[in-house]
């Protein structure tokens, strides 16, 4: 199920990261978002690990983009999206739309939400989904964190939940789920800086860690 803040952060997306989506060719990332969708469905992940299934989605893009962790994030971000449309409902009016997300044609689609990786986290969900929703929230967050290092991303989210909910409808919950795995993302990207070889993996196997704390 598609939740709040998972919304909100495309949202944020769209309306305050235009100039970092300028810098990067359109073409490159267009094509760079079709082939790692590609990836995703050709290969037969069924033998692996679901983190490293993650890591070896993630090496596949940044090999695509020549090593360049800003592209390849952006483009990870929205090709491991889970979700074609975004519902939202304007207010005054109250006229609900779809607002489109980058997507692959609607038959390779499926096939693409199918192959993602569901159960990386200690405190996954068992259904079939499960957190396939968190990819891109990893994802997006490390974009973010990586550049605009200053920028307080869970801070913002705070705000930003409050003001903006009040103007558009937005069905759905923030759990401390969704700020883990944002959490994760942000460290993802500030490792990077540190480590460029560092992998999704090292920072998402601390999610054992973070259940341990949370259920004590």
């Amino acid at each position: 199920m598609q939740n709040k803040h998972y919304k909100l952060i495309f949202i944020f997306f769209i309306f305050f990261c235009g100039n970092s989506f300028a810098q990067v060719d359109n073409d490159k990332l267009a094509n760079g978002f079709t082939d790692i969708s590609l990836f995703i469905i050709k290969n037969d992940f069924v033998e692996m690990n679901d983190l490293i299934v993650i890591d070896t989605i993630y090496s596949f893009a940044l090999s695509y983009f020549n090593n360049d962790h800003s592209e390849a994030l952006l483009a990870l971000t929205f090709a491991c999206l889970p979700f074609s449309k975004m519902p939202l409902r304007f207010p005054i009016f109250n006229i609900p739309i779809d607002l489109q997300l980058p997507t692959i044609q609607p038959d390779l689609f499926q096939k693409k939400v199918d192959k993602l990786p569901s159960h990386f986290l200690i405190d996954s969900p068992k259904s079939k989904f499960g957190d396939k929703d968190k990819i891109s929230h990893f994802f997006g967050n490390a974009f973010i964190k990586y550049n605009f290092a200053f920028f307080n991303f869970a801070s913002f989210m705070g705000a930003f939940v409050e003001i903006f909910e009040g103007a558009f409808k937005i069905d759905g919950a923030v759990d401390h789920r969704d700020l883990y795995i944002n959490k994760f993302g942000e460290l993802f990207g500030i490792a990077l800086k540190e480590n460029p070889k560092i992998l999704p993996s090292r920072i998402l196997s601390l999610s054992a860690l973070n259940y341990i704390i949370i259920s004590r």
